[in-house]
């Protein structure tokens, strides 16, 4: 059993130690069951607004999602690629994911999405994890958490060793394979994500999402790489905007690409929000955040938000 720390939660070093216990297949399905509990809150723990009323629909295929939500003005703050950990540099991946929580305090947002990378690599420490989760838990608001390809959710992922809605009292991961449907009733908004288990080619972000039908606000997430209409790609983690355009969603919240891009296609209005830190090797195109609205009259709108700049130099990109 977790004894909770002196703050009311356990920390990542307790849960380290208890996650060995975890291991198999009985500790696989014990993970699994913790993914959407009934009721997110032990009896010490405050619940969060716009936390009533959580179900999770696992869809399997491109079957039909049904929502009887009411839609109401919304406010998100997307950002992707934090990349706590980061070798070369961990403090400045760190100060800029607190710039990034400091913007969604200031402008009030409803729900964070992390679309990916959250982590740079599954090797991060668990000092790295229990800052992540200080930083979260600044939020009085839902985070939504997904795994990118450089925190993939594979055997030696992160997020199987140590499961990050055990220290914040806000997150809910999306780490079903397959993909998962999130419903937050209160805040009117269904979020659907398939995080990254395998970065190749044959891995396809968006494969297997539902279509929707009205009722309440539908985000989905992908982490990938964007191909552009009628064009081949051998990239891995393809998102082609033939099938951005099929989602029909009311947004499409992207990760992997380090700069600000709107790739929307259709009635799908979808961006990649950029980075959270300055790459040196490009610098106007990373820092930033998307804010995004939802308005039941004025449709979806996204202002990009520069983050605090801090320069880097990395290989590969992405």
């Amino acid at each position: 059993m977790l004894r909770p720390s002196k703050h009311g939660r356990a920390t990542a070093f307790q849960l380290a130690g208890s996650a060995l216990a975890l291991r198999g297949p009985q500790g696989e399905r014990a993970r699994r069951s913790r993914q959407a509990p009934a009721n997110l809150f032990r009896s010490d723990d405050r619940p969060f607004p716009g936390f009533g009323g959580l179900t999770t629909n696992q869809q399997e295929g491109r079957g039909t999602l049904v929502s009887m939500l009411t839609r109401r003005p919304l406010t998100l703050l997307h950002t992707a690629d934090v990349h706590l950990g980061l070798d070369f540099d961990p403090l400045r991946a760190e100060r800029a994911f607190e710039a990034v929580i400091s913007l969604a305090i200031e402008n009030a947002v409803d729900a964070v999405i992390i679309a990916g990378d959250l982590f740079d690599h599954n090797r991060v420490t668990a000092r790295e994890v229990d800052f992540a989760a200080a930083q979260i838990n600044r939020l009085r608001v839902p985070c939504v958490v997904m795994p990118g390809n450089h925190d993939q959710y594979d055997a030696g992922s992160v997020h199987r060793r140590i499961y990050l809605a055990d220290l914040c009292g806000p997150v809910h991961m999306l780490t079903e394979p397959e993909g998962s449907a999130l419903e937050l009733s209160d805040l009117g908004v269904t979020f659907w994500g398939r995080p990254v288990v395998d970065h190749c080619p044959e891995f396809h972000p968006l494969e297997g999402a539902p279509t929707r039908e009205s009722g309440g606000w539908h985000v989905a997430l992908a982490h990938g790489f964007h191909v552009p209409r009628g064009e081949d790609s051998y990239r891995s983690s393809p998102v082609r905007a033939e099938e951005i355009e099929a989602l029909g969603w009311d947004y499409l919240a992207m990760g992997h690409v380090h700069r600000y891009w709107d790739v929307s296609a259709g009635d799908t209005v979808a961006v990649y929000p950029g980075s959270s830190f300055t790459y040196e090797a490009d610098a106007a195109a990373a820092g930033s955040a998307a804010l995004v609205t939802l308005d039941p009259t004025a449709g979806v709108s996204v202002q990009r938000l520069r983050v605090a700049r801090h320069s880097a130099t990395v290989g590969g990109g992405q």
